[in-house]
């Protein structure tokens, strides 16, 4: 399958797992927006790999846990390359652990990152996916 002009964000692809789904779509032709929270040095490794996998790349740094936050970065990322055609909702965090000494504050935070995140990035991204589906 050919991604070839299209343009994916991927969430979290400072990690392991979405750096490989970065490098993934790159090899399908797609340029790659890098996200990342806090870890930019391997969010720009990642960059850096899909470059030298033949694609565009380029990496964006935000706190996904508000609205206005993913509305900007969906916006970003949309007007890099004119764009956006494909989000991977990767961003995730766990707190391992026994539940019982799990504190409220780190629930608060898993939730607000693995569930708020994805929420509010789809939302940001949906209505012009929607109207690009329909012009095609």
């Amino acid at each position: 399958m050919s991604l070839a002009e299209r343009v994916a964000l991927v969430t979290g692809a400072s990690g392991g797992i979405g750096s490989a789904i970065a490098l993934n779509l790159a090899r399908q032709g797609a340029g790659v927006v890098v996200h990342c929270h806090h870890n930019i040095e391997a969010a720009e490794r990642t960059r850096k790999r899909v470059i030298e996998a033949g694609s565009a790349a380029t990496m964006l740094q935000a706190d996904i846990t508000t609205p206005e936050a993913c509305r900007q970065l969906i916006e970003e990322a949309g007007g890099w390359r004119g764009r956006l055609d494909i989000l991977v909702n990767n961003s995730g965090l766990t707190r391992d652990g026994l539940l019982i000494r799990m504190r409220d504050e780190d629930w608060h935070e898993i939730l607000a990152v693995n569930l708020h995140g994805t929420f509010y990035c789809t939302r940001a991204v949906l209505r012009e996916m929607l109207r690009a589906q329909a012009a095609s």
